[in-house]
């Protein structure tokens, strides 16, 4: 079961659910259901003003993902329309660690040290551009998790780091209270 957000305009945005901590980590499922061939937002977690983010998205191709913080883009990999994959964000000090399915793909940084109090995180959008996917088990930590804490919680719907969990939302079919 996942949460269908078909760029229609439509996407999930929460400030509850979204890292507080500069060092933080976010990891969620999701899959691309077309090839739009068309620039699509994945996530968005962002301070308050929006002055500093990190953000997933898919470039014109429509599948090509790749990770923009504030504005330095680095490549990560190329989509598959109907696979899932598992997608984590790991900020640590001034570098982002982007894992797919639970292995490093790639360091994003160097990066600013901003504090992401109050922030928000965004799921299929921007609120400008879109992508017609899937979401499911949005985790989010207030800690840079260790590559084996990645690992672990990529293989559990449930978080596993409790000590330094901030969120844990299923996203099972959008049920009432859920985001």
């Amino acid at each position: 079961m996942a949460v269908r957000l078909n760029a229609a305009a439509d996407y999930l945005s929460s400030t509850t659910a979204a890292p507080t901590t500069a060092d933080h980590t976010a990891m969620f499922w999701f899959r691309i259901n077309t090839d739009r061939n068309a620039t699509g937002i994945v996530a968005l977690i962002s301070n308050s003003g929006g002055t500093e983010y990190w953000s997933p998205y898919v470039t014109t191709d429509g599948t090509t993902l790749r990770s923009n913080q504030s504005g330095n883009t680095t490549a990560v990999q190329a989509l598959t329309a109907g696979t899932w994959y598992h997608l984590a964000v790991v900020r640590t000090g001034t570098t982002n660690l982007i894992y797919i399915d639970g292995a490093l793909d790639t360091t994003h940084g160097p990066v600013a040290n901003a504090d992401f109090t109050p922030a928000i995180i965004y799921l299929a959008s921007n609120t400008a551009e879109y992508v017609d996917g899937d979401f499911a088990y949005l985790k989010t930590f207030n800690a840079a998790l260790t590559a084996a804490q990645v690992a672990q919680e990529v293989n559990t719907a449930r978080p596993v780091s409790l000590d330094v969990v901030r969120g844990w939302y299923p996203m099972l079919a959008g049920g009432a209270g859920e985001w």
